[in-house]
């Protein structure tokens, strides 16, 4: 999106997808991927407070790193897409199945509209205050501890919908629980 920098965080409200994840759902039409939005609202608000700049709306959750076309992105963009990621749409399936919250946010490493990459020390920088910022929803109970999420992860594993991992970056759907 052009008024995204590099640094900056999105919050994903909605994804979109080039991906055939949904099917295997099998529902009579088209599913539309959303967040939690009381996760959104806490994530927007506790960014807000934390002087870091975001943008929260649609991602694209793409199968692909290099495509034929270099310049398909730009169907998206007119379409509202912020940024582009590889994860999202699935995680949202997966916590609308099973009845959990979810939550996906980014931050801008590079950008298909102005070519700009971020070195690995702005990476690390990035990344530090998005793990801040993830911590937060940790911190005001809308997730619960590492066993509950493992239960989740095993309920999900059980239904097939997604496989069982120890990698922390695995898209995980987040237990409902109410704030303290």
């Amino acid at each position: 999106h052009p008024d995204l920098e590099l640094g900056d965080v999105v919050i994903g409200m909605g994804s979109c997808t080039d991906s055939n994840y949904g099917a295997q759902f099998h529902l009579p039409g088209t599913f539309a991927p959303i967040a939690d939005f009381d996760l959104v609202r806490a994530a927007a608000q506790k960014a807000e407070t934390m002087g870091i700049r975001y943008k929260v709306g649609n991602l694209l959750a793409s199968d692909v790193f290099y495509g034929d076309s270099a310049d398909e992105w730009k169907a998206w963009q007119k379409m509202g897409v912020l940024a582009v990621e590889m994860e999202a749409s699935a995680l949202y399936m997966n916590a609308a199945r099973s009845g959990n919250q979810a939550l996906c946010i980014c931050t801008v490493s590079d950008s298909l509209v102005t070519h700009e990459e971020t070195t690995a020390e702005q990476r690390e920088k990035t990344l530090a205050e998005l793990d801040d910022l993830a911590g937060m929803l940790l911190d005001v109970g809308k997730c619960v501890g590492e066993s509950e999420l493992e239960e989740s992860r095993d309920e999900l594993a059980a239904t097939g919908y997604v496989k069982k991992t120890a990698n922390r970056r695995q898209q995980r759907a987040l237990p409902k629980s109410k704030p303290y």
